[in-house]
């Protein structure tokens, strides 16, 4: 089943997206324009919102979603 990704903003959505494409955390605060520490609190947040159970199965889950 498919977590509900409505829930989340579109700063974390293009997160995902980028996540999906396998960037780095570095790269992608680089391409929008944000701090490391931030993409990885969005990491967090995000996890929380849906439910996860850790990093790991958000990169999975926004691999099925982006790919």
């Amino acid at each position: 089943m498919q977590p509900d990704l409505s829930i989340l903003s579109l700063q974390q959505k293009d997160i995902m997206r980028l996540l999906a494409k396998g960037l780095t955390d570095a790269a992608i605060a680089t391409r929008l324009s944000l701090s490391v520490a931030v993409v990885l609190a969005h990491k967090q947040q995000m996890v929380d919102k849906l439910g996860l159970t850790d990093m790991a199965e958000l990169t999975r889950i926004s691999a099925n979603v982006y790919l």
